[in-house]
């Protein structure tokens, strides 16, 4: 809104346009219009905002302990859920691989479970029932895994993060059935013991959805015991393939879902292919 004009300029304004009698007679200045007050800041609450770290992971009981505790000059942490199917066929490779070097002081292989508080009972029935012996830990509300992922990895599962002590990290999203991970973690593992791991840590946000894609992953089909448990298996897969590819539009995904009710209703293993450059 324009400001009225003050009487006190009238004489001025009058004096200016006959150029008569002004010089030697200085009237006040028209005072300055006061400044307006600064608008408020408007404050947009952050819808995803960041997680401080921990450094601590959640026994199953709640209690924290400090991953420094638990590291060794290579270690080996595999996140899972108990919602995930995958995680379920990965979880005695990765108990083998377990059982493969739990007597090597410089090796510390770990289950860490993104499941939340509230849900310990069903993580320890998944650990009874796939006679698990791996040590499992939690991180229910993800802030240990802040301090090592970006946020949009944090609840993709599984999940391979491999460590040696000069802290170059390797990291692998999704699993790959097609080969053998006891030998080829195990390898990886001997990397990090000797120093050698190479650090795979993605500078971007695409970089792990390239590495995994690189050789492909195969999904074993699994026993059909109720439709409703069926669909579940096939909403798990395709909630990771959208997460494994997300350039994917809404009918590639569809017709992903109907290839993989295809493959493993004929009792074949559906199969992520590799990327195309």
């Amino acid at each position: 809104m324009t400001r009225p004009r003050s009487r006190a300029v009238a004489p001025l304004v009058a004096c200016a346009l006959a150029a008569v009698g002004c010089r030697d007679s200085k009237p006040a200045p028209p005072p300055s219009p006061s400044p307006s007050p600064a608008p408020s800041p408007v404050v947009v609450p952050d819808p995803d905002p960041p997680v401080a770290p921990s450094t601590a992971l959640r026994t199953l009981d709640g209690q924290p302990v400090e991953f420094a505790t638990l590291r060794r000059p290579a270690t080996y942490v595999a996140l899972w859920a108990t919602w995930c199917k995958p995680c379920l066929h990965e979880l005695p490779a990765i108990e083998a691989l377990y059982r493969a070097h739990r007597d090597d002081p410089d090796v510390a292989i770990l289950a860490v479970t993104i499941d939340a508080a509230a849900a310990s009972g069903e993580v320890r029935a998944t650990i009874a029932s796939l006679g698990l012996t791996v040590p499992v830990y939690g991180d229910p509300d993800g802030r240990w895994r802040a301090g090592y992922l970006k946020p949009d990895h944090r609840d993709s599962v599984p999940f391979t993060l491999v460590l040696d002590g000069a802290g170059h990290q390797y990291q692998r999203m999704g699993l790959d059935e097609g080969v053998d991970l006891v030998a080829t973690d195990s390898a990886l593992i001997a990397e990090a013991r000797a120093g050698t791991l190479t650090d795979q840590v993605p500078p971007d946000g695409t970089g792990i959805e390239v590495m995994i894609a690189a050789s492909g992953a195969s999904f074993p089909a699994p026993v059909i015991t109720t439709d409703a448990a069926f669909a579940a298996d096939v909403d798990s897969l395709v909630e990771l393939l959208q997460k494994i590819h997300p350039e994917l539009t809404a009918p590639q995904v569809t017709a992903a879902r109907a290839a993989i009710v295809r493959a493993w209703k004929a009792g074949k293993d559906y199969r992520i292919e590799p990327r195309t450059p």
